[in-house]
């Protein structure tokens, strides 16, 4: 992980898997690490709490090894937390989607900017727009919010930042400083659902959600979270098909008129 801000403490947390702390050592080099390794696997919630327990440093970032993190990432989060006094932000993130596995992605096949909006926590009760890797928070947060639910196997990081965002502002920095990165899959949700038990793990999440949901909430979701954009969605499809309508009847029209001349013609 190569990044222009120098003052970094790095903490790698190996749930269950080979112990790897060796080839970490080689590839890295000189740089210290602190090196967790569970013996069994406990998930991801568990591996991230693992994480928050071995970090000593003022700023907390997290990053799963299968995505990656520009070189200014941290040097541009750090820059405005520091001179904003702030306590948690976030950049925009690209999505890189590749044919091939992890150990062999090949080319990408294609990339979207998917994580670029700016800060609504009532739409965070809905939808996880704010990827795990883009966010860099003060631990002294964790005074008002604990670690991560480990009854989680899913959103772990969404429930996180849905109980994180009771108490603070997260700044949102529209800069991309990272890549989410998929493999082998054309889909985000088509990923997970290989994966993971998709749907009972969202309602899960979102029994966690409703104490937190009131009436002004529903209806600022239904005004500007996912409903409210497929009615903007419709209402351009709406417009667009008004337009072709116009269009073709014109041109049919064009076309009557000039049946109509041609057949004056041979008359």
């Amino acid at each position: 992980m190569s990044q222009t801000y120098a003052n970094i403490e790095i903490v790698v947390i190996n749930d269950g898997g080979y112990d790897v702390k060796g080839l970490i050592q080689n590839v890295i080099g000189n740089v210290s690490f602190t090196y967790v390794r569970h013996e069994t696997c406990r998930g991801r919630a568990a591996a991230a709490n693992s994480g928050l327990v071995a970090a000593c440093g003022q700023y907390i970032n997290f990053l799963d090894d299968d995505d990656i993190l520009y070189p200014e990432h941290l040097d541009t989060l750090v820059a405005f937390l520091e001179t904003r006094a702030e306590k948690v932000a976030y950049s925009s993130v690209l999505n890189v989607y590749f044919v091939g596995p992890m150990e062999d992605p090949g080319s990408p096949v294609r990339d979207e900017v998917i994580f670029n909006q700016d800060f609504d926590p009532d739409k965070l009760l809905f939808e996880n727009y704010i990827p795990m890797m883009s966010v860099l928070f003060s631990r002294s947060i964790l005074e008002k919010v604990s670690g991560f639910d480990e009854d989680l196997e899913l959103f772990e990081d969404w429930d996180f930042w849905m109980r994180l965002s009771r108490y603070f502002i997260f700044h949102h920095l529209d800069k991309i400083t990272a890549e989410y990165r998929f493999y082998g899959n054309k889909g985000m949700q088509l990923s997970h659902n290989l994966k993971y038990e998709y749907n009972p793990a969202l309602a899960k999440m979102f029994e966690k959600a409703m104490p937190y949901i009131n009436g002004r909430v529903w209806l600022h979701f239904l005004d500007q979270g996912m409903v409210g954009r497929l009615k903007q969605e419709q209402k351009k499809i709406l417009l667009e098909l008004t337009r072709l309508q116009k269009k073709h009847a014109e041109l049919y029209a064009a076309h009557e008129r000039s049946s109509e001349w041609g057949h004056g013609l041979k008359s």
